[in-house]
């Protein structure tokens, strides 16, 4: 018999607050996976570029991972924007030199880009990125149903950032 694995999972808030139901689902559907436990519910972070600008996120993230007793062969689960993803993304680096992480990314620019790349970090130091580590995500999961919430504003920008990673 195989141990459970532990699964944390953290949501970005500004998606939290598009879909009010996202929390309660995914809840739910961890809590139904056989061969997996949820230790808490979802974590709602910070979402946007502010999830960069401090240490918050990832305090937030290095504790959750402590207090839940998150290891190695855990994993953290987040949903959300790229500076979501960098932000927890390098929380998970960072504890116990490296807990799995599966990303959820919820914007085309991040299904398009941050989501599948493998760099992880937060500003510090008034720098971008001044803080981070290179660690590929453990899996990536670009669900579509995730954009349903983006404006057309939103979703223009992602294609735009699609051709660019193309070109």
């Amino acid at each position: 018999t195989h141990a459970p694995v532990r699964v944390l999972p953290v949501v970005d808030s500004g998606l939290a607050n598009a879909d009010p139901m996202l929390v309660d689902s995914m809840a739910a559907y961890l809590s139904s996976c056989p061969g997996v436990e949820s230790p808490c519910p979802p974590l709602v972070v910070q979402g946007g570029e502010a999830a960069k600008n401090s240490m918050d996120v990832f305090d937030i993230l290095v504790a959750a991972i402590h207090d839940h007793d998150i290891c190695r062969h855990s994993t953290v689960l987040v949903a959300g924007g790229g500076a979501v993803l960098d932000a927890v993304g390098f929380a998970a680096s960072c504890a116990h030199r490296g807990v799995r992480l599966v990303r959820l990314p919820s914007t085309t620019v991040s299904q398009g880009d941050g989501g599948l790349g493998v760099k992880n970090g937060i500003n510090a130091m008034d720098k971008k990125n001044f803080l981070g580590a290179f660690d590929p995500p453990w899996g990536v999961v670009n669900d579509l149903q995730l954009l349903s919430t983006l404006s057309d504003r939103d979703h223009r920008c992602g294609f735009s950032e699609a051709v660019k990673v193309a070109l």
